[in-house]
């Protein structure tokens, strides 16, 4: 899975900014990072949720190419890509979510389609369908977790949690890339 990951992000990462830039080397060198970033190499491999990212990366990718272009079937690959990643990752599905709104908008001002009807349909389709596809499953887990009474205080959540000094800490080795 590990290895799957690592190459699916590859391709990924490299489709996505080669689309976005219209530039190969900048997808080569996108892949690279992504795939072999500090991050990835130290902390996710405790955690192999966070490892499918590319799932992200290739909705993302089918977003842009379905706003380009009107495809359904990249329309399609994009929905499923993103029910894939709903389904590795529960902090993933939320972490995303906004960011993926964010991106789809962006990428329809980037393409004058704001006011395509056409356009905010497959989009908020795509949404609605990946979020009924995990639905059973996201009840089903706050309804176990209800019942085995797990709950985190805030002040767990909180010692979990990223801060901006690790963001500070990991930025040495990335500025130079950058």
């Amino acid at each position: 899975v590990y290895l799957a990951t690592m190459t699916l992000t590859a391709v990924a990462a490299h489709g996505l900014t080669a689309r976005l830039s219209g530039r190969q080397l900048a997808g080569v060198i996108a892949a690279i990072l992504c795939t072999l970033n500090g991050y990835r190499m130290f902390w996710a491999l405790s955690h192999l949720q966070i490892l499918s990212i590319c799932w992200w990366l290739f909705g993302l990718w089918g977003l842009e190419v379905f706003i380009a272009t009107g495809s359904r079937r990249a329309l399609a690959g994009a929905t499923a890509s993103l029910v894939m990643l709903h389904l590795a990752s529960s902090y993933l599905m939320a972490y995303c979510a906004p960011f993926t709104a964010a991106f789809a908008v962006w990428s329809m001002a980037r393409h004058r389609r704001l006011r395509d009807a056409g356009a905010w349909a497959g989009v908020v389709g795509g949404g609605v369908v990946s979020i009924v596809a995990v639905l059973p499953l996201v009840l089903r887990y706050l309804s176990v977790s209800a019942d085995l009474g797990f709950e985190r205080s805030l002040e767990e959540t909180s010692a979990n949690s990223a801060t901006f000094a690790a963001y500070g800490a990991a930025m040495p080795w990335i500025a130079p890339l950058v």
